[in-house]
């Protein structure tokens, strides 16, 4: 509320309660015209807590009368004048305290001054005597008042405690909006009311009347109409608050309304007013609320609106370009100039390109990419006028520059746009530029098929020269980082991809120029991990990539990606701790929010999950208040992936329904972009675990189609065929899986990474017989110590306890659930953990969870034991002998479960706990879902 309203809204607070409210308004009654309102007998507001108080009104008004009589001075001075007090004020000053003391040894006392501003000084000095002589009892004097022009107020040195009420938030504009218009309000129709009213509560409030009286209720349907009534209100205003303006300050405030600069050596000349007059014109305009008091401008821009419309300017183009050329010539901040310079319609002077210009690579300096395309975008649009003469190229490079910083999708559609407006696709600088920021964004619809096109044109136009053999290497180097991987690509960027990457192990050392260099050991690097060769391949050529302190930040992701598929789990964090600062230094939003999506996926990596929570989510916090939003996912695909490893299955399928990314958006550039592969397996997870396995298989079987087509054939870099293995099998696909486990067995021995190494061991155990797996599974156990990630040991030693339980060795199988569990708990995979608990309960050992029922609680403790058993490929012998009790009591637990579960025989019983889910807490066949994941899929 206003000073006025606060004020009222506390005197009817204090109402009820044992204390003394009196209450003043200064209005220029003339000397002491401030105390008699205060010590009437029934001040205005006094309610019957103050009824009785003394003295009595004659006695009162006798003790004011005297003490004037006496001062002989009854001159009306303003608050805070050098007038001296005679004897007189001293006696209505004493008088006043005496009163006071009296009424305080009976109650409380409250003083409220409205207006404090217009205070006279008698009155004023009365009080401020008071409030010094006061030292014991309970007194508060509150004043409200406006500050003075320049922000100064007569009142702050004198008291304890200065409060300026701030303009209401949107929750407190709702409220008022739900008690006026009597309805719940859209959250559109509340932002919109707060930035028409600019949370001033006497307009919101004016508003408020207008919209009720024109029956407008809070929905979305009738936003529209609020910026009609708040302009009219608004308007109604500031006129009456300029109606008794002289023509020299309604002639500022027009200049002001136009240029937005409160500056008198600036806004006088601009008119013709001496600056000392411009002041005293822009003390007026403060003293009346239509500038802010705490700052330069006007109070809101809807007021800024309003005065442009009450004192219009005949030609404001004329008016801005002159102001932006006195701003220019007082050598005023060049930031400063261009935010004139960016207002104007049709700029058309070569200085004004060039202060553009400078603004922009200004901005980009102080790390304001945005402010830097706003210059330059203005620059580039009007290029025709203000630089006639010159070719814009340069100046879209710039802008290109500044938009990959905050939003490289429109990096990359300005780029496009100057590659299909030039007359040859071999624009090498064009080119590789957009292959610079396809790159940071991790690939698009068409980055490949655009490179391919200017190699092409590069090859036919200078072939064989020092130079071409140079670009040529950057490009084809670009191209592989870019389309390895990527979801969409020709068949000929496919062709032209495979034909590099089976020529570029046979080049010798690279050469050329530096950044040639770096680009082409990043490919050799991230084509070793893909394809796959043996991870040492992958990682020497990034160690010569690190030693050099010049290297960029273009290829980190894919760089520090390979580390993390070699295991190199340290390094690739020193990847992202530079890139991350260097990124958070310059202000590109883009890639910091990449770097640390990619280090919460290192985090996972390595047995971490709650931390890759943590680092996941400040990610999406950056991507959610970006302009490119809708253009990444890996920020989201990481998070989903680490939520569900701590097992919040439901929350990371809310979060990507929320983005519109769990059913997919295959037109979007974000689904082409770095991270599809992490949705697409999602996806299929999240069929499965709902208990749609044929829907799963499909989607698995299209994700490993799209990721060979894009040459990956990396086990590490999504663990599809995991799934897609219990899959196939269980649908009597088995050549099929036997074909797939072969393939990327093979791959995986290539790498030869521990993690690889252990996945394909787990992989093969799951499809063998209990008394093999149990072998290859102690194996994986073994292999899986070197590994960097202890999650994915503990699943190694959950599904070697389920093997050796299925064999019989009930203290094998307990000893490596107990370890099992452990490591999962530690690690915070709470599914993981939760599942090594159920079954090392049903092998008899003691679990920190007990196990619950599949079907909420309708078994046994008995029937659940050996329904667990059962499912996990047990005979009845084998449950009888490590349940120690007889066959026919195995039989008559499972007749009861098969009957309470609603199956038939095994069969089904397998196949409802299979694919039951997340909700009942089941232990699916082997290598399902509940027990963490067979991988961390890049």
């Amino acid at each position: 509320m206003g000073k006025t309203a606060l004020l009222e809204a506390l005197i009817d607070t204090v109402s009820g309660q044992d204390v003394t409210v009196l209450h003043a308004v200064c209005d220029a009654e003339g000397p002491h015209g401030v105390l008699r309102q205060l010590f009437r007998i029934r001040p205005h507001g006094h309610t019957r807590a103050s009824e009785g108080s003394p003295p009595s009104r004659n006695e009162l008004r006798a003790l004011l009368e005297a003490g004037a009589d006496e001062g002989g001075d009854e001159r009306a001075d303003v608050v805070g004048s050098a007038h001296t007090p005679t004897a007189g004020h001293m006696a209505v000053a004493l008088a006043v305290h005496r009163l006071c003391l009296r009424m305080m040894t009976r109650r409380p006392l409250i003083l409220v001054v409205d207006d404090a501003h217009h205070c006279d000084g008698e009155s004023w000095r009365a009080l401020n005597f008071l409030l010094h002589r006061v030292r014991r009892g309970s007194l508060m004097v509150l004043f409200a008042a406006r500050d003075r022009p320049g922000g100064e107020t007569v009142l702050d040195y004198r008291f304890q405690t200065t409060v300026r009420p701030g303009p209401l938030g949107e929750t407190h504009i709702a409220q008022l909006v739900e008690d006026t218009l009597d309805g719940a309000p859209d959250g559109d129709f509340v932002r919109t009311c707060a930035q028409v009213s600019g949370g001033n509560p006497w307009l919101l409030l004016r508003l408020l009347e207008e919209l009720c009286r024109a029956e407008v209720r809070p929905t979305a349907a009738d936003v529209g109409r609020i910026a009609d009534i708040a302009s009219h209100i608004l308007g109604e205003s500031v006129a009456a608050r300029m109606a008794d303006l002289s023509t020299e300050a309604r002639d500022v405030a027009a200049a002001l309304a136009v240029v937005g600069l409160e500056h008198p050596e600036i806004i006088g000349p601009l008119i013709r007013v001496p600056p000392p007059r411009t002041r005293s014109a822009l003390d007026a305009l403060r003293e009346r609320a239509l500038l802010a008091p705490d700052r330069p401008g006007f109070a809101h821009a809807a007021v800024r609106r309003a005065v442009a419309s009450e004192v219009p300017v005949s030609d404001p183009e004329r008016l801005l370009a002159r102001a932006a050329l006195l701003m220019s010539d007082a050598r005023m901040p060049v930031r400063t100039v261009a935010d004139q310079l960016v207002l104007l319609s049709r700029p058309d002077r070569a200085w004004m390109a060039d202060t553009l210009r400078e603004a922009g690579a200004e901005a980009l300096r102080q790390g304001e990419p945005q402010a830097a395309a706003r210059y330059l975008r203005h620059l580039l649009d009007h290029a025709a006028t203000v630089m006639p003469e010159a070719d814009p190229t340069s100046v879209r490079g710039e802008l290109v520059a500044a938009l990959a910083r905050f939003d490289p999708a429109g990096a990359l559609a300005e780029l496009r746009s100057a590659l299909d407006s030039r007359p040859s696709p071999g624009d090498h600088a064009l080119v590789l530029q957009y292959g610079e920021i396809a790159l940071a964004v991790g690939g698009t619809p068409d980055a490949a098929d655009v490179l391919v096109t200017a190699l092409d044109a590069l090859r036919t136009a200078r072939p064989g020269t020092a130079g071409a053999t140079e670009q040529t290497a950057l490009l084809e180097s670009t191209l592989l980082l870019v389309g390895l991987g990527a979801r969409t690509a020709s068949s000929a960027a496919r062709a032209t991809i495979a034909d590099i990457a089976d020529r570029l192990p046979a080049v010798g050392e690279p050469g050329g120029v530096h950044g040639g260099t770096h680009r082409e050991l990043a490919a050799r690097t991230w084509l070793a991990a893909l394809e796959p060769h043996a991870a040492t391949s992958a990682t020497e050529p990034v160690k010569r990539v690190l030693a050099d302190p010049e290297w960029t930040d273009a290829e980190s992701c894919t760089v520090g990606l390979a580390l993390v598929l070699a295991d190199e789990t340290d390094a690739a964090h020193a990847v992202w701790d530079r890139t991350l600062a260097r990124s958070l230094e310059r202000g590109d939003d883009w890639t910091h929010h990449q770097a640390l999506s990619c280090k919460a996926l290192t985090f996972l990596c390595t047995g971490a999950p709650d931390e890759a929570v943590a680092t996941a989510q400040h990610a999406v916090h950056i991507a959610e208040q970006a302009p490119w939003r809708r253009t990444t996912v890996l920020p989201f695909g990481v998070l989903a992936l680490a939520l569900s490893v701590r097992g919040r299955h439901e929350r990371a399928d809310a979060l990507l329904r929320r983005e519109g990314l769990l059913e997919g958006r295959p037109t979007d550039m974000a689904e082409t972009g770095r991270g599809w592969s992490l949705l697409a397996l999602h996806r299929a997870q999240s069929a499965w675990r709902h208990g749609a396995p044929a829907q799963s298989l499909e989607l698995l079987l299209a994700l490993g189609r799209e990721l060979r087509a894009g040459g990956v054939g990396n086990p590490l870099y999504s663990p599809w065929w995991e799934y897609a293995l219990p899959l196939l099998a269980a649908r009597g696909r088995d050549a099929e899986a036997e074909e797939l486990l072969d393939e990327y067995t093979e791959s995986s021995v290539r790498w030869g990474t521990p993690r690889a190494l252990g996945h394909s061991l787990i992989a093969r155990a799951c499809a063998s017989p209990p008394e093999k797996a149990v072998g290859l599974l102690t194996e994986a156990v073994q292999v899986l110590r070197a590994a960097p990630d202890p999650i994915h040991r503990s699943r190694g030693a959950y599904l070697l306890g389920k093997s050796l339980l299925r064999t019989g060795d009930v203290r094998a199988a307990r000893e490596q659930l107990e370890w099992a569990a452990a490591t999962a708990e530690r690690c915070g995979a709470r599914d993981a953990a939760a599942a090594a608990d159920r079954l090392l309960a049903v092998a008899g050992g003691r679990g920190r969870r007990l196990a619950t029922a599949t079907s909420d609680g309708l078994l046994t403790r008995a029937e659940q034991r050996t329904v667990e058993l059962a499912v996990n490929g047990l005979t009845n012998r084998q449950i009888a002998e490590t349940l120690f009790v007889a066959v026919r009591t195995v039989e008559t637990h499972l007749t009861h479960a098969y009957r309470k579960l609603g199956v038939g025989n095994r069969k089904e019983l397998l196949r409802q706990y299979a694919w039951r889910g997340e909700k009942n807490h089941d232990v699916p066949a082997a290598g399902g879902p509940t027990h963490g994941l067979p991988g961390t899929p890049i």
